[in-house]
């Protein structure tokens, strides 16, 4: 008895929709088991076949490039699912004769870092490659395995990464590790905050150094005299409360400050003297779809969205400037800030002065540049 696939898959309803009493059942089914085995198993063997060809297919690009840095470091031989999805394997001897450890070191701009295998291992080339981006990536000793990493000048933004490779000249083996290089040993989040004088609200500042341990990190304020309290934490945070309300002061910055050892990282939180009532937004028809934005204007608006005008706007602090009266403000590329803080005022004589602010993330991108971005 021969089925194609269209028959067996019929067959197969047919016999499962039949109602059958119990005590009949088990003599029916050693029955039909017994006649049509074969074609029992190859129905259940072509739904099978449907249920996975149906799937995706599974990309382990992913974990192989996350948990090894070695190549084919891993022989898949089996997979199982539903509901997770789990890889069996085994992992070669031979295949993971060495490994870059660490496989991750973090370097600061300038200093030199020795790339090294576990286990050690004799005649190695190491190579250098960018993964994206123009930053300058150093250099490396191809025998030594010494890494030089490039000065801060040379990274724009905090950070840049620098794929490193060992080859085993004799059998053409490979392992990579991935550098990042940053431009200070010290760093502070987040960069910027906003707080209200005289409210009991803290917030929460945090350091991370790549040479020291948080229970270390020292914070402290420039200048003390607007009566912020910072206090230090064992885990390399600070908790920071706005001082009262200054008479004749609109708002002010506190430069909060965290170091340890010679090395130090600043932040900023701009403290405002009462409660703020403009809204103020980018207007959208400045900003062109050139991928690097140079200036927008900045608009205050009313409760019916529309436009308010003779505010006045400054640049609290951050990089850039802003035109007092047009509201345009245009970025500084050499500005040393990744952010600009800007304010406006419209003050109704005799009656009341409105104030807002704006934090804006610098460089500027236009939507279609942050998608490209994202998406390498």
């Amino acid at each position: 008895m021969d089925f194609d696939k269209a028959e067996s898959r019929a067959w197969m309803d047919q016999v499962l929709s039949w109602q059958i009493e119990d005590e009949y059942y088990d003599d029916i089914k050693r029955a039909i088991c017994t006649q049509y085995e074969g074609e029992i198993d190859k129905g259940f063997f072509l739904r099978t076949s449907d249920l996975v060809s149906a799937l995706n297919s599974i990309n382990v690009l992913g974990l192989k490039s996350l948990l090894f840095g070695n190549e084919d470091v891993i022989g898949y031989s089996a997979t199982c699912f539903t509901g997770d999805l789990a890889l069996f394997g085994d992992i070669s001897p031979q295949e993971t004769s060495f490994s870059v450890s660490p496989i991750s070191p973090i370097v600061v701009a300038g200093e030199v870092h020795t790339c090294v295998t576990e286990p050690p291992v004799t005649g190695l080339v190491w190579t250098i490659t960018a993964l994206g981006g123009d930053n300058a990536i150093g250099t490396i000793d191809s025998i030594s395995g010494k890494y030089t990493a490039p000065a801060a000048a040379q990274i724009t933004g905090p950070m840049t990464r620098v794929r490193v490779t060992a080859t085993n000249a004799l059998n053409g083996y490979k392992s990579s590790g991935l550098i990042s290089v940053v431009k200070t040993s010290l760093n502070v989040n987040p960069l910027v905050q906003v707080a209200t004088a005289g409210l009991d609200l803290k917030l929460t500042l945090t350091a991370g150094s790549v040479k020291g341990q948080p229970k270390d990190i020292v914070w402290d304020i420039e200048d003390d005299a607007t009566g912020a309290i910072i206090t230090s934490n064992l885990d390399g945070t600070c908790t920071y409360q706005a001082g009262p309300p200054v008479t004749g002061k609109y708002s002010w910055v506190d430069t909060v400050v965290a170091s340890y050892g010679n090395d130090s990282s600043s932040c900023a939180v701009v403290v405002f003297n009462g409660q703020q009532n403009l809204s103020i937004t980018i207007d959208a028809d400045s900003v062109r779809s050139e991928k690097a934005v140079e200036s927008v204007t900045l608009v205050a608006l009313n409760n019916g969205g529309s436009p308010i005008p003779g505010v006045k706007w400054a640049l609290l602090t951050g990089s850039g400037s802003v035109n007092e009266n047009t509201g345009v403000f245009t970025v500084n590329p050499q500005g040393s800030y990744r952010y600009a803080v800007v304010t406006g005022t419209l003050v109704i004589p005799g009656i009341i002065t409105l104030l807002g602010h704006i934090i804006l993330p610098l460089p500027l991108l236009t939507i279609d540049r942050a998608v490209e971005l994202l998406n390498g």
